[in-house]
C-alpha cells in the first residue's frame, strides 16, 4: 500500500529565485517611429510579428533585464495577455531550451524523416520556348514506357512506408508530354487512395500548352498546385520568352491561366525580373486583380540567375541577392499604394528538397537528381532506376552530409532559421558560399513592416473600419 511520504524538502526563502524563462536568440526588434515609440517584435524560429506600445516596449526591456527572468516576476510587471502573446511567438522560451538544438533537430527532422518521399519527375527535356537565361540545354529526350514503368515500381515499393508522397512536374515543358504525364499521374493518385497515403501532386509550366481541358483532367486526378512563368509585361515576355520561330506567347499563356484558375486550388505566377524589366511586376498586378484573379492567383516577383554554363552569358542581366532584397521592398511599397497584398515574407522550414534523403529529381532516362539545375547533366546524377530496382552513386553522399549548422558564422546568424529554408546548390554543387545568405538578411525589417501594415489593413477592413 502506498503512503504519503513524509519526506519534506526545504526551500532557503532567501534563495534567489531559478530562471525558468530566456529570451529567444532569434529576437529582432523594428521600430515605427520615434513619435509614436512603438516597435514591433519579430522571431525568425517561428515567424511570429508582435506590436507593441512605447510604454510597454519599456516595461518590457526592464522585465528581460531584470535577472533571472521568471514567468511570475513577467506577470507581475507586464499584462497576462502580452506575457501569453510573448510565449506563444516564442519571444521568451524555458530557460533550458537550446534554440540552436532544436532548430538543427527541426532541420534533421524535415531531411532525413523517412515516412515522406517527394519525386520531381522531368518527363523531357524539351521545351517549346528559347529563353535566353535558361540553365538548360534542352535535349531532345522524352520518357518512355519502361522508364515509366520503372518509376511506377519505384513508387509502389516504397508506399507501405509513407505518410505521404509529392510529385512535382518539371521539364523541359512537361506537357510537350501530356500523355505520359497523365498516365502516371493517375497511377500515383489512385495507388496512393488504396494504401491510404496522402497524396500532393504540383507542376511547373511554362502554361502554353494548358488549356482548359487539360487543366481539369490534371485537378481531377490530384493536381492542386500550378506554378506558371511570365517575363512581365506583354512587351517584355514576347522578347525573350518566345516559340522556338520567335513568335512571342504572352496572350495564350494569360487566357490559359484564367481558365486554369477555375481547376487548380492555387496557382503561383512567377513574374522572371532582372535589370531589364523592374517595372513588369506592377503591370501583371494589376491585370490579374482587373480579371478578379487575385484570390486564386498569387502574383510574385523570380529572381532570374544565371547558375550553369548554358545560361552565364545573361548574367549581367541578373540582380545580386542584396539588389532583389532591395527590389523587393521598393515593389512591396508599390503594392501597399496600390491596395495589394505583399507576396513576399520569409517562409520556415526546410525548402530545399536537394538535402532531403527522401527527395529526388528524375530525368527521362531514369537517372536520379538531387537538384533540378542538374537535371540532364549525367555527370551530377546521384543514381538511377533500371531493371533491377534503384542504384546511386558516391555523389550522393555530398548532398545527405549537407550541414550549415557546421558554420560557426552561420550558427551564431539570428537569421539561419530563414536560411534554412533556401537554396543550397551554390555551396554544394559550385563550392561557393557567397551566395549562401537569404535575401531577408539585407530587407528583413522593411518586410515585416510592409507585411505587419498589409495584415492590419485587412483586419480594419474586415471589421469594417478605415483602410491604411
Amino acid at each position: 500500500m502506498l503512503t504519503k511520504s513524509k519526506l519534506q524538502i526545504h526551500q532557503d526563502k532567501n534563495a534567489p529565485p531559478v530562471p525558468d524563462l530566456q529570451s529567444s536568440i532569434y529576437n529582432f526588434r523594428f521600430g515605427l517611429g520615434e513619435v509614436s515609440g512603438a516597435c514591433l517584435l519579430y522571431n525568425s524560429r517561428t515567424n511570429a510579428v508582435l506590436r507593441i506600445s512605447k510604454k510597454l516596449a519599456s516595461q518590457l526591456d526592464n522585465a528581460l533585464d531584470a535577472s533571472p527572468i521568471t514567468a511570475e516576476a513577467l506577470t507581475k510587471r507586464l499584462p497576462a495577455d502580452l506575457v501569453q502573446a510573448l510565449k506563444s511567438g516564442g519571444f521568451v522560451v524555458d530557460a533550458s531550451l537550446d534554440e540552436r538544438r532544436l532548430l538543427k533537430a527541426m532541420d534533421q527532422n524535415a531531411r532525413f524523416g523517412s515516412a515522406r518521399l517527394a519525386l520531381t519527375i522531368a518527363p523531357t527535356l524539351a521545351c517549346n520556348f528559347r529563353c535566353p537565361y535558361c540553365y538548360q540545354d534542352h535535349k531532345s529526350r522524352h520518357m518512355n514506357a519502361e522508364v515509366t514503368e520503372r518509376i511506377k515500381a519505384f513508387v509502389s515499393k516504397q508506399l507501405r512506408y509513407l505518410s505521404d508522397f509529392s510529385v512535382s512536374w518539371y521539364g523541359g515543358e512537361p506537357l510537350l508530354v501530356k500523355d505520359r504525364v497523365l498516365d502516371l499521374q493517375r497511377y500515383f493518385f489512385e495507388a496512393c487512395k488504396e494504401a491510404n497515403v496522402n497524396f500532393g501532386s504540383s507542376m511547373i509550366t511554362n502554361g502554353y500548352l494548358l488549356e482548359e481541358e487539360l487543366a481539369r483532367t490534371l485537378s481531377n486526378t490530384g493536381v492542386s498546385f500550378v506554378q506558371i512563368t511570365l517575363d512581365g509585361a506583354a512587351p517584355s515576355h514576347n522578347k525573350r520568352r518566345k516559340l522556338k520561330n520567335g513568335r512571342g506567347t504572352f496572350d495564350r499563356i494569360y487566357e490559359n491561366l484564367k481558365t486554369a484558375s477555375r481547376h487548380f486550388e492555387r496557382i503561383s505566377l512567377r513574374v522572371n525580373i532582372d535589370k531589364t524589366n523592374p517595372e513588369d511586376l506592377d503591370i501583371i498586378r494589376d491585370m490579374v486583380a482587373a480579371d478578379g484573379l487575385s484570390d486564386k492567383v498569387y502574383v510574385y516577383p523570380g529572381k532570374v540567375d544565371a547558375v550553369t554554363d548554358a545560361s552565364r552569358a545573361y548574367a549581367e542581366n541578373c540582380y545580386t541577392r542584396r539588389e532583389f532584397a532591395e527590389y523587393e521592398v521598393q515593389r512591396g511599397m508599390e503594392a501597399l499604394t496600390r491596395g495589394q497584398d505583399i507576396e513576399t515574407f520569409p517562409r520556415l522550414g526546410n525548402g530545399c528538397g536537394a538535402i532531403c534523403s527522401n527527395a529526388f529529381v528524375i530525368d527521362p532516362d531514369g537517372y536520379l537528381y538531387k537538384c533540378w539545375n542538374d537535371v540532364g547533366e549525367r555527370d551530377a546524377c546521384v543514381g538511377q532506376l533500371s531493371e533491377q530496382g534503384e542504384t546511386y552513386r558516391p555523389q550522393l553522399a555530398q548532398w545527405e552530409a549537407f550541414d550549415r549548422f557546421e558554420s560557426e558564422e552561420c550558427r551564431a546568424c539570428p537569421y539561419l532559421p530563414l536560411c534554412i529554408a533556401g537554396c543550397s546548390y551554390e555551396e554544394i554543387a559550385q563550392g561557393d558560399a557567397s551566395h549562401k545568405c537569404t535575401e531577408f538578411r539585407w530587407n528583413l525589417e522593411e518586410i515585416v513592416k510592409l507585411k505587419y501594415v498589409s495584415d492590419l489593413r485587412h483586419r480594419l477592413q474586415s471589421e469594417g473600419g478605415a483602410s491604411v
